[in-house]
């Protein structure tokens, strides 16, 4: 059995674990898959299954027009890859993309790939009634669990080295927000919150490199004249990854909605206690020893000073029961239901 994915990405620890997973249950994964129907006719005797992921990079244009070109483009694609004769899986990892050139559009992508599709993945309960509901209500929708990433970054730098080589001060009580930096994780509302905060020994550490300059750029000036926003815009490589979240007392996650969060189970996997919005999608993989869950419309300062609160006193577990926590999402588990269907022979 063979499975080629749609698009490929090597940046991205997901697909090497998730494909890692498949593999060992007896499933090659075709990395190499190119965005051409030609690719694809040449080796219709090879390939028994297409999976498509994250495709708003093949129509999200510069333009309207761009994008609504592109975007047709791709449901033709898609609609000849079925005539065909390939089965398609998707995997919805968001209900449409975080950043959006035309909703009608993304929309339409979605609608086509859910139909098309003889299987479509999520990572939740919630998400699989949500995607039932707007997308694939004919389809077979299957909930696989996110799998963690325990051992995948490097090092075993300690919380002094760490917060000694960011200059950040031993006392202090860091915030850490971790990733890519685009503007719907709420960044821009998180140093409102951390700088409406009074404790002078609060430090907030963002890190990632910013969805586009200018964004980057917007940040900085949201955070000037506070030296308690610490911003370190720009990718981070794996090797030091480990030294942010070392140097951390609590992770945030300052998004309001979201189907899918690899940040969370990054936090997990690395022992960090996190603050997290109250979304459905998320509540499943949490217990109470390692999230402080904020209340519906509850003030984002608040949360923040309540989960520091929870902090001090000592009610999140230590980082190694967190980690153990995120060690039962177990990759080679999580896929067991997905390989039962693509082993049988599309009908």
């Amino acid at each position: 059995m063979r499975v080629a994915s749609l698009p490929e990405s090597t940046d991205n620890p997901y697909y090497a674990l998730f494909y890692g997973a498949l593999a060992r249950a007896g499933i090659e994964h075709v990395s190499d898959a190119e965005y051409d129907l030609e690719w694809f006719r040449t080796r219709r005797r090879s390939i028994d299954w297409v999976h498509f992921h994250w495709v708003q990079s093949y129509y999200s244009g510069n333009s309207l027009h761009l994008t609504i070109k592109r975007g047709f483009e791709l449901i033709g694609f898609i609609l000849r890859l079925r005539s065909m004769g390939f089965p398609l899986v998707w995997t919805c990892h968001n209900l449409l993309p975080h950043e959006r050139r035309s909703f009608v559009m993304d929309y339409l992508v979605r609608i086509a790939l859910a139909h098309a599709s003889r299987i479509v993945v999520v990572h939740s309960e919630a998400a699989r009634r949500s995607v039932g509901r707007y997308f694939a209500r004919f389809r077979r929708v299957v909930a696989i669990r996110h799998g963690h990433v325990v051992g995948w970054y490097p090092g075993q730098v300690s919380r002094d080295e760490a917060r000694h080589r960011l200059g950040i001060a031993e006392g202090a009580f860091v915030l850490l927000c971790f990733g890519i930096v685009r503007p719907y994780k709420g960044v821009e509302a998180l140093i409102d919150a951390v700088r409406s905060l009074p404790d002078g020994d609060i430090v907030l550490l963002v890190a990632g490199k910013p969805m586009t300059r200018e964004y980057g750029e917007t940040l900085a000036e949201r955070a000037a004249g506070d030296p308690r926003i610490c911003l370190r815009l720009g990718y981070v490589p794996d090797a030091e990854v480990q030294g942010f979240f070392r140097a951390a007392d609590l992770g945030v996650l300052a998004f309001r909605s979201i189907l899918t969060s690899g940040s969370l189970l990054l936090y997990l996997s690395m022992g960090l206690p996190v603050i997290v919005p109250h979304v459905p999608s998320v509540l499943e993989y949490l217990n109470e020893r390692c999230a402080y869950v904020m209340r519906p419309g509850e003030d984002l300062a608040a949360s923040i000073a309540a989960a520091r609160g929870r902090h001090e006193r000592g009610e999140f577990a230590p980082g190694p029961e967190i980690v153990a926590w995120a060690r039962s999402f177990d990759w080679d588990a999580v896929v067991v239901p997905l390989v039962a269907l693509l082993a049988r022979p599309p009908a």
